[in-house]
């Protein structure tokens, strides 16, 4: 919708599509330049259900793109997010997305990244793993680049499918990748309506195992500069924590992006996991990673090891002792 629109049109528009389908969401894709303007969208909740955070976007691609978040991320996503209507109970979320048809917002995410599958892919598990409704557009999903023409051409050409029928049968391609995370996501209510909360997290480059001591931390969330971002994503009781290592692969620096990862799991990031509470991986990289993580108690709770991280990839644990014995996993999840 653009962004002229009154506010009397869109309150109209919601009350009558309500009425005809009471299922279906009103989306605005207005671009918008403070988050005021971005949230006046939504009314008291009773206007639009969602809107395209824009100004996000660049924030999701470009951490990514640099191995490293913008002092502005986590300030962005709450600005927006933690000021939704949402006390009359009308259902109003944040849309994310890392690219769209429109010139002005950018290329397409795989041509920003210089067509790294493995940035592709760290792209597309940093926003598709955060609070928000995750916008693919089309060809994303298999990495699709700018093709040729002026202007929004070069973001609106065909689709190749016989590279998505390629990618299909690939369990390493990016089209795998994106299915294995949706429907992970799917199937735990945390990743699919919870909120984030921001994570301390600390991080050393270093072939041997440092101590918390040893490491940098991010002290607070309006800090940039770190490749490691990590969430924990809450709905109802259900918490799940998300770790991020966007640093890239790069010969002789940085021990090649591969690095140690401590987690604060106590008060200090608004939640405060139990002693006793269970950490179990959905997502994890079985040649470095034990196949259990110990469980929180007083001497690893400010400072949780989550392992070893290689370059661009992320990790993903069950917060509790209620996992159902066959839970899904990505590794399993589209056999499920």
């Amino acid at each position: 919708m653009a962004a002229t629109i009154s506010s009397g049109l869109s309150k109209e528009i919601s009350q009558r599509l309500t009425t005809m389908k009471p299922d279906a969401i009103l989306v605005a894709e207005a671009p918008t330049e403070t988050d005021e303007q971005l949230l006046s969208y939504y009314g008291n909740g009773n206007e639009f259900n969602s809107c395209f955070h824009f100004m996000f976007q660049g924030l999701l691609v470009n951490h990514v793109k640099y191995g490293a978040r913008d002092i502005n991320f986590f300030k962005e996503m709450y600005g927006v997010q933690r000021r939704l209507p949402m006390d009359n109970g009308t259902g109003v979320t944040d849309s994310i997305f890392l690219s769209n048809h429109d010139s002005f917002a950018g290329a397409r995410a795989a041509t920003q990244l210089d067509g790294n599958t493995d940035k592709i892919k760290a792209a597309g598990s940093l926003y598709l793993l955060l609070s928000g409704i995750p916008v693919v557009y089309y060809g994303e999903e298999i990495g699709m680049q700018n093709g040729p023409g002026d202007g929004d051409e070069p973001l609106r050409g065909k689709i190749n499918w016989n590279e998505y029928d390629r990618q299909k049968t690939d369990q390493n391609s990016v089209l795998v990748h994106y299915r294995k995370l949706i429907n992970l996501r799917n199937a735990y209510p945390a990743l699919k309506n919870g909120i984030s909360y921001f994570v301390h997290s600390g991080y050393k480059y270093q072939a041997a195992q440092p101590t918390p001591g040893q490491c940098a931390w991010d002290s607070n969330q309006l800090e940039g500069g770190s490749p490691i971002t990590s969430v924990i994503r809450v709905s109802g009781g259900q918490k799940i924590l998300v770790v991020h290592n966007t640093a890239s692969n790069e010969a002789g620096k940085n021990n090649n992006g591969w690095t140690y990862v401590y987690v604060d799991l106590s008060s200090s990031s608004g939640l405060n996991i139990p002693f006793g509470t269970n950490i179990t991986p959905l997502k994890y990289y079985s040649s470095q990673d034990p196949k259990t993580f110990p469980a929180v108690d007083k001497d690893n709770q400010a400072a949780y090891g989550v392992g070893w991280f290689g370059p661009l990839q992320t990790k993903i644990f069950f917060i509790g002792n209620d996992l159902p014995t066959n839970y899904v996993t990505y590794d399993n999840v589209l056999s499920k």
